[in-house]
């Protein structure tokens, strides 16, 4: 079931960017973030409330209530960031699609990327972004490097298949809508395969070497501490989903390191839960890459037993 609160109708204005939000439990957050999106009549925010606590959040002062730029809806499944960005998809009038996290903010460059990208004919218009952590100081960016890549290159291989934020872009909404594409709704890593089939299926990406979104590492976001059993495994998952995928559509790309890299630490969580996995694992990476990927975890982490295998 879903909540709305409107607060005002967009259906009589020209939307050309649709910029939509997913929160939980960080009001504070989550006003910051509304504050540093440009007040423009053909921008439509959409945040999607994913049945925060009551204990943690003020519904009757709920962010974005009273602003006349924000469209508000509570659900009460409590299924996830995924989740809550397909509801506020189905709500987007925009032409342009763009995501943010509660817990992050845009520059104050966003509405010039806005006047001059409004009437670009590419399907996706993939921006830097910057990171600071929790006492402002900025943050080495761990996509820094894919957009080194591209951008001297000309190769966006890396962009397609490991830029796995939604974030930082700007993507048409109806080549989204026509392509069917959403949102997985797992707890973590949802943004996974609809970045990979976002860039899949686009005829037409441009980097672009300027920073519009600000990265907040607090250390409590799902990403970047819950280093448990759960995470592991869904996040395991979804790399063997993406392997399928990419199989069922012929693609030869060899995504198998992150799967690997998923599966390993999966393996240190559970070795129980990743035995159970190893067949799915051998299926889509073959007996040669499991035999090596185990060959290394031994070298690395029981040498000794590693030297004996070796004589």
């Amino acid at each position: 079931m879903i909540d709305c609160v409107c607060s005002v109708l967009l259906t009589y204005k020209m939307i050309n960017y649709s910029i939509i939000i997913p929160h939980k439990n960080t009001p504070d957050l989550l006003q910051r973030c509304l504050n540093s999106i440009p007040h423009r009549d053909d921008v439509q925010i959409i945040v999607v409330d994913d049945n925060s606590d009551a204990d943690k959040v003020d519904f009757e002062h709920f962010p974005g209530i009273g602003d006349q730029r924000v469209d508000v809806y509570f659900t009460k499944e409590g299924k996830g960031a995924g989740y809550a960005r397909n509801v506020g998809m189905s709500h987007a009038k925009g032409k342009w699609l763009i995501f943010a996290d509660a817990d992050d903010w845009y520059l104050d460059n966003i509405g010039d990327a806005m006047d001059m990208y409004l009437n670009s004919e590419y399907d996706m218009l993939v921006f830097r972004q910057k990171r600071v952590d929790i006492y402002g100081v900025a943050k080495e960016g761990k996509y820094d490097k894919m957009f080194d890549v591209a951008l001297d290159t000309g190769n966006l291989d890396d962009v397609k298949y490991f830029y796995a934020c939604p974030y930082a872009r700007f993507i048409k909404r109806e080549f989204v809508e026509n392509n069917n594409i959403e949102f997985q709704q797992v707890r973590y890593s949802n943004d996974v395969m609809f970045s990979l089939k976002v860039s899949l299926f686009a005829k037409r990406i441009k980097i672009i070497d300027e920073p519009i979104y600000c990265v907040f590492e607090s250390g409590n976001s799902l990403t970047r501490n819950n280093n448990n059993l759960k995470n592991y495994y869904v996040r395991t998952k979804v790399a063997l989903d993406v392997c399928k995928y990419l199989n069922s559509i012929g693609d030869n790309f060899d995504y198998s390191p992150i799967l690997l890299s998923c599966y390993h630490n999966l393996l240190l969580a559970s070795k129980l839960v990743a035995f159970c996995l190893l067949p799915k694992i051998y299926r889509y990476v073959g007996m040669k890459r499991i035999k090596t990927f185990i060959g290394e975890i031994l070298e690395k982490d029981y040498p000794k037993y590693y030297r004996i295998l070796k004589r």
